[in-house]
């Protein structure tokens, strides 16, 4: 039986990874972008079995040996699959002296497909509403990187770096999938607190990334209070 969420993500990887790739080609060299995209890609896929098998553990307790048997016993988790992707992406950018903030940069339009595509074939074959709210989720964030494209030219963004639109995107994002866990039932504990985490973790980066300063922007907000005062 054909299943569609496979089919599906394979051929959204491989688009995922010509995006990639064209992202980073006049930066770094070929083969090792194409490495590094093999990589990351075996690490989501440990990430997402290690983390479903962590927070599923009562299922495997009596049979440990069900961790490798993927097919006959299925589970993975979109969070352990994006951290351990992630970090691969920033561990191998310090290993190869590449500037990690451009590496993840080139990499958030490929998520973001791989992640529509993935979750559209999830919806095909399973015709659960999540999935379908999770394509939403992908398209809104896409049209979010189009309207943020000239980022450099904003004047409280003033430090201007590269980074700016990665960090917007995924907080945004994981912002969307905790309001829509608010409408899901079974979610995870855990996992709805590691996408709190990335939330509030991608806002404290944005500001640093910045370069603001924080007396002055409390200043401004507080000198209307002591005039008034």
């Amino acid at each position: 039986m054909i299943s569609f969420s496979g089919v599906f993500l394979g051929l959204g990887f491989v688009f995922a990874s010509f995006v990639f790739w064209r992202g980073l080609r006049k930066e770094y060299p070929e083969e090792e972008i194409l490495t590094l995209t093999l990589v990351t890609a075996l690490a989501s896929m440990l990430g997402a079995r290690l983390f479903f098998v962590l927070l599923h553990s009562e299922q495997f307790l009596e049979e440990p040996l069900r961790i490798f048997f993927w097919l006959r016993f299925p589970g993975l988790s979109f969070l352990g699959a994006f951290l351990f992707g992630l970090l691969t992406l920033i561990f191998w950018s310090r290993r190869k002296s590449w500037d990690p903030w451009v590496v993840v940069e080139a990499a958030v339009l490929p998520f973001l497909f791989l992640f529509i595509v993935g979750c559209l074939g999830a919806f095909i074959e399973s015709s659960k509403w999540r999935f379908l709210a999770q394509v939403g989720i992908g398209l809104a964030v896409e049209l979010e990187s189009k309207l943020l494209a000239g980022y450099r030219s904003y004047a409280w963004y003033k430090s201007g770096k590269v980074g700016f639109l990665f960090l917007s995107l995924l907080t945004t994002f994981f912002t969307l999938l905790l309001a829509l866990a608010f409408f899901s039932r079974n979610t995870l504990y855990w996992e709805n607190l590691g996408y709190l985490i990335i939330v509030f973790g991608g806002l404290l980066f944005l500001y640093r990334r910045s370069e603001r300063s924080f007396k002055e922007d409390l200043w401004a907000i507080l000198l209307p209070f002591r005039r008034k005062s």
